[in-house]
């Protein structure tokens, strides 16, 4: 492929089939840089990003590539937001890590420094490297086939319940005068891994706060710890 250093010369979303030795395929969509809206004037990039976007929605597994010397960018944030709204997984690689210092304290004060804006998305797994230099690059395919195996994870029903009856037992919830009353859940997509759990209360009267308690206690109890669930509550009827 014909690459420059130059921002913005890519213009398309561009498919390559990565084969591995053991015959798994990866179809790896390569879209356009992505800047800030007030930096693209030219209606074609505008193009490009709108394409880049719309892609995100298709994939199963986002490689989002940040630079060491930039560190965690506005624009950075707003593409993980997406990410996350759309329940993505995805892999954060910090490249061009051979740049900085190479005392083990500068990189480990980059890596707080990364995490610490990363409060918004904690699962996010965050892998450096070094595209020129090779360091890391192997890693990335080990990281993708965890993320993905978590991403795709189906829970036996039984198993589920099991957690959600250990939860029941430890935690309450009021809403209101009434008490929140949680009778079982059930797992009813993977891509993101999906759970619907059934209540006594109309779904709109149950806080974000309740609903993020409940992914929290899923994603650490059931082992998707680097990738987004989501939560369904329905009013048992």
């Amino acid at each position: 492929m014909i690459v420059s250093e130059i921002p913005g010369t890519t213009r398309d979303c561009v498919d390559v089939v990565l084969t591995l030795p053991d015959g798994t395929n990866y179809i790896l969509i390569d879209t356009p840089g992505i800047r800030r809206r007030s930096r693209i004037n030219k209606r074609v990039e505008k193009f490009s990003v709108d394409k880049a976007f719309e892609v995100l929605k298709k994939v199963d597994l986002v490689l989002l590539i940040i630079s060491a010397e930039e560190g965690l960018t506005h624009q950075d944030k707003r593409l993980l937001r997406q990410i996350e709204k759309n329940y993505k997984a995805c892999l954060l690689l910090v490249n061009k890590w051979d740049l900085l210092d190479k005392k083990k304290e500068t990189q480990e004060v980059m890596l707080e420094k990364i995490r610490y804006g990363l409060r918004f998305i904690p699962w996010l797994p965050v892998l450096p490297i070094s595209a020129l230099k090779g360091t890391g690059v192997k890693k990335i395919i080990p990281f993708i086939e965890k993320i993905y195996s978590q991403y795709s994870m189906r829970i036996p029903t039984s198993f589920l319940n099991k957690v959600l009856e250990e939860l029941k037992n430890q935690y309450t919830f009021t809403i209101g005068n009434k008490k929140l009353k949680v009778y079982y859940a059930t797992q009813v997509e993977i891509k993101p891994p999906t759970f619907v759990i059934f209540v006594n209360l109309e779904p709109e009267k149950i806080s974000s706060h309740i609903e993020k308690f409940f992914k929290n206690q899923l994603k650490q109890k059931l082992g998707f710890t680097e990738v987004p669930v989501k939560v369904i509550f329905r009013k048992r009827d």
